[in-house]
């Protein structure tokens, strides 16, 4: 993926990250497709892949040093995942801790 891409995941409130249950794609709001990546998840309960893919976004963005992401997903309990423990389900736990003390 072009390295451009990398450099403004988040970072400048004209862009956004798009997230689906898989595939994650970048736009401007203007409509200019500027990449995607897709990862195999190997789960087939649609809010434990949406988790998984929030914390991997969550994960590439601390990798490459940015402090602002937008998360964007179908199911209206992500945000509700970063205020309250009950709703991760122990098998995301651990990956949920590390990216709680990120998005701090």
């Amino acid at each position: 993926m072009d390295e451009h891409v990398w450099e403004v995941l988040g970072a400048d409130p004209k862009y956004c990250l798009i997230m689906a249950l898989a595939p994650i794609a970048r736009i401007r709001p203007g409509g200019a497709f500027l990449g995607c990546f897709s990862h195999s998840l190997d789960i087939s309960i649609a809010f434990h892949a949406e988790l998984q893919v929030s914390f991997l976004a969550i994960e590439i963005a601390q990798g490459k040093g940015l402090d602002q992401l937008w998360l964007k997903g179908d199911s209206l309990s992500l945000p509700q995942v970063f205020k309250s423990h009950l709703l991760v389900p122990w098998r995301f736990q651990n990956r949920w801790i590390n990216c709680l003390s990120y998005t701090k």
